[in-house]
């Protein structure tokens, strides 16, 4: 047998064969025809060209009138970025913000009236009612009537609280090959986990979240940057030898009657914007925010406007001062203000990079900046309820009816044994 002979470089002539691109662009032609030939296109959308609403029709707006109108019908008619006259105005930001808090006030003033009845039932006021949305009060009892309470729900909801935090999370990150320099940076990535686990002292801002959230249905973790957290380092310093914090992450337990939230939230899809309200101090503000914090409080307090915990938060300042006394008598004869922090998230047209903001009395200390990590720094932290709202009724609830079964059985025997 006789072996044709080695020929060096591309074989030229009719017994030639083809390069190995060839057979794909072939099959790729092929394709192209059978598509073309049963009515497809050859050059077919992505998903979200697919998915994109139809365009306006008889719109003759330019393409910033149309971002400016999409801006008002998400954020309000007042937000500042929709007028160029009012992008730079500070004092039009400040109004803007307390105008979104107060657009939700109808939205939550139901689900804060029942939480004002949850808190009280938990502190043993039980023989309570109210008329309408009015305040919760206990009418007036009768000359030989008795009324006892036997407090199971406290008892029941502080066993559950124990539970939940004797269940400490356990890291355990999984190298994707086994290659020694995968199996270290998952060491080093389990290592980072429990070290910001304690940093972030979890197990406290836990145990916090979920005692509120028992009641309340919901309670939300607010991750920030602090400036003041971290280790010292010579690199932060203004002068040779100086040595300032780096700064570090922090969480912070917010209540329900603190957070609101845009219309679109559920317990499943996120909200597109969250504004909080805080009532703080004025050395806190001063405190956080320097000088600046100083004159934001003074605007409030020069007017004689002084915020409490009743009124735009929709909870009644008295409750929270009878059932978590210590958190209720915080502020007791300080100087406050209020604190307005809003994130907006991202939108491709409206706001690429997101937005937010933070208002003391009736001036912007911060902002407005893009959305620091590219999403909404706050999560809410519930009770295992099934409801599926966005502020949902807790577990509880469940629990009161069976509560005053029991006090009302008790205060009969009472009464007849007297």
């Amino acid at each position: 047998m006789t072996m044709p002979p080695m020929v060096e470089g591309p074989v030229e002539g009719p017994d030639a064969l083809p390069p190995l691109d060839s057979e794909a662009l072939l099959a790729e032609q092929m394709d192209a025809i059978v598509r073309e030939a049963m009515g497809g296109s050859n050059s077919p959308l992505s998903p979200n060209e697919q998915m994109r609403p139809n365009p306006p029709q008889n719109d003759d707006r330019s393409e910033t009138e149309r971002i400016a109108a999409l801006r008002r019908a998400l954020y309000g008619s007042d937000f500042p970025m929709a007028d160029p006259d009012t992008t730079d105005d500070m004092q039009a930001w400040a109004t803007w913000a307390r105008g979104l808090w107060d657009s939700r006030r109808e939205a939550t003033q139901q689900h804060l009236h029942l939480v004002e009845r949850n808190r009280l039932f938990r502190a043993g006021m039980q023989w309570i009612s109210s008329t309408g949305l009015g305040p919760w009060r206990e009418p007036a009892r009768p000359r030989d009537a008795a009324r006892v309470v036997y407090n199971m729900v406290d008892k029941a909801l502080d066993q559950r609280l124990q539970i939940l935090m004797d269940q400490k999370p356990g890291f355990s990150v999984t190298p994707t090959t086994q290659d020694p320099e995968d199996r270290r940076k998952a060491q080093a990535q389990q290592l980072a986990l429990e070290y910001q686990h304690e940093q972030q002292q979890m197990l406290r801002v836990g145990r916090e979240a979920v005692f509120w959230a028992q009641t309340d249905g919901v309670s939300f973790w607010h991750m920030q940057w602090d400036p003041d957290r971290g280790p010292w380092d010579e690199r932060m310093g203004e002068t040779p030898g100086e040595r300032k914090p780096l700064g570090d992450l922090m969480s912070q337990v917010l209540r329900v009657e603190q957070v609101r939230v845009s219309p679109n939230a559920t317990a499943t899809i996120p909200p597109y914007w969250v504004i909080i309200r805080e009532v703080i101090s004025r050395s806190e503000a001063a405190y956080r925010y320097g000088v600046s914090g100083i004159d934001a409080a003074d605007t409030t307090l020069s007017t004689g406007y002084a915020p409490t915990y009743a009124g735009s938060e929709g909870v009644g300042a008295w409750v929270l001062t009878q059932t978590t006394i210590g958190e209720g008598q915080r502020l007791r004869d300080e100087d406050v203000t209020e604190r307005l922090t809003v994130y907006a998230a991202p939108h491709p047209d409206a706001l690429p990079e997101g937005l937010q903001l933070v208002v003391v009395g009736d001036v912007v200390v911060f902002g407005p900046e893009k959305l620091f990590w590219n999403t909404i720094p706050v999560v809410p932290v519930r009770d295992g309820s099934s409801d599926p709202s966005y502020y949902p009724r807790p577990v509880m609830e469940q629990w009161i009816d069976h509560q005053m079964r029991v006090n009302a059985l008790l205060s009969k025997w009472v009464e007849n044994i007297r």
